[in-house]
């Protein structure tokens, strides 16, 4: 909605990555489902340490949102470079 991008009405990809990306978020900040959210000091912790699978979550999770806010707004600047395309002799890719 925020780039003006066309969505579809079923299995929108920006629609479910977004679903995705709040379901994390909301995961990841309740306190009681990881005790680094409680003790900060655990995330200095190394990775190899047992009970620090949380960093790894943190990873996976941090790509997501990383997702989440570079596709659509690729995708929105790929859309008005084709959409210019059609006043700049130049190709659309």
């Amino acid at each position: 909605m925020t780039y003006g991008l066309p969505i579809k009405k079923k299995e929108d990809p920006y629609v479910l990555l977004a679903n995705k990306a709040i379901a994390t978020l909301n995961e990841t900040v309740l306190p009681a489902n990881y005790l680094v959210n409680i003790v900060p000091a655990l995330k200095y912790v190394p990775d190899f340490f047992p009970g620090a699978g949380f960093k790894k979550l943190a990873r996976e999770y941090k790509k997501l949102q990383e997702r989440f806010l570079n596709v659509p707004f690729d995708d929105a600047v790929k859309i008005m470079v084709c959409n210019l395309s059609c006043l700049y002799p130049r190709r659309c890719t």
